[in-house]
């Protein structure tokens, strides 16, 4: 029989200063899967270069404890004032969208050793259920 604890996980932030403590006490109780929330950061986007450091320690964090990570895409944090792009039927960019592409790409091919699970691009369009997006969004309906 299937347990709750089998197929139920959490969100966690690597940044919140209770990341490892909630990590330990989700292994205790047997939780085997961790959801890192980590979107594209603009200074990546600028840079076009992704800051490994803090990924590599949250994925090493949650493997060794002996946890399933989850990663979602998403880039949440570059996503204030935006205007709508006919080209991409987005908020984003085609630069941005080939940026977001590439990040995908780097954390497949970077991790590609853990049994990860990876979650689909959340809200895709750029809405991010915020402010001028979300009204937007729901005047179309």
């Amino acid at each position: 029989m299937t347990k709750l604890k089998d197929k139920l996980g959490f969100n966690l932030f690597y940044w919140d200063r209770h990341f490892s403590e909630a990590l330990d006490l989700m292994q205790q109780k047997g939780v085997e899967y961790a959801r890192l929330y980590w979107d594209l950061q603009s200074y990546e986007i600028k840079d076009d270069a992704l800051a490994w450091h803090w990924r590599d320690d949250a994925i090493k964090q949650v493997v060794d404890r002996g946890m399933i990570p989850v990663l979602p895409f998403s880039a949440g944090e570059i996503t204030g004032e935006r205007t709508w792009v006919d080209e991409t039927r987005s908020y984003f960019t085609v630069d941005e969208i080939a940026k977001f592409k590439k990040f995908i790409t780097q954390i497949v091919e970077r991790y590609k050793q853990y049994n990860i699970i990876y979650e689909a691009w959340n809200e895709a369009t750029g809405f991010f259920g915020s402010g001028r997006g979300m009204m937007r969004k729901m005047i179309l309906r």
